[in-house]
């Protein structure tokens, strides 16, 4: 069986940049005192993830298909289908996002800008 890579180079870099982005600076935000010069790292991972952030929804919106918001199929009647299908029968296979990932990613991208704008007016 041949093996299909849906998503591309960068969309692959991101999630786990990102992912380890939030974790490393979750760490030192519950390990460090703000105080320290060590929580400055914090502070750099969370412009980080932001223009990560930023990068990704301008890939988004220019880059293949699967990395195009677009192909997310995150309308209400795509949800509830979803839903349904988890409890009642066995869910349809999606190539790329299903629709629950779909709608995690895009409130994932929401909270992290919000995250890095709060702890910017913190500093400011």
């Amino acid at each position: 069986m041949r093996k299909t890579l849906v998503y591309d180079l960068p969309i692959r870099i991101f999630h786990w940049l990102f992912a380890a982005s939030f974790v490393v600076a979750f760490i030192i935000a519950k390990s460090v005192d703000d105080e320290s010069s060590t929580y400055a790292y914090h502070m750099l991972l969370g412009i980080f993830m932001a223009t990560m952030v930023v990068l990704r929804i301008i890939w988004g919106l220019v880059g293949p298909e699967h990395a195009r918001f677009t192909s997310f199929p995150v309308s209400p009647s795509s949800l509830l289908s979803y839903g349904k299908e988890l409890f009642v029968e066995k869910p349809k296979k999606y190539i790329g996002h299903n629709p629950a990932s779909s709608l995690a990613a895009l409130v994932m991208f929401f909270c992290s800008l919000g995250l890095a704008f709060s702890g910017y007016m913190m500093v400011e």
